[in-house]
């Protein structure tokens, strides 16, 4: 989609900036989401630690 942009715009670098910023914001969020999964299962089911 970046490509596509760049075509109908002439603007390379916003584009691809745009891509990565969106990239990065959605790795951080599961990311977080997937660390706050392993501590709750490492608590086990009755919140005890095995």
């Amino acid at each position: 989609q970046a490509q596509v942009v760049r075509s109908q715009t002439g603007s390379t670098l916003m584009p691809f900036v745009s891509v990565l910023v969106i990239y990065f914001v959605l790795a951080l969020i599961i990311s977080w989401g997937v660390r706050s999964l392993e501590r709750r299962m490492a608590r086990g089911v009755d919140g005890v630690r095995v």
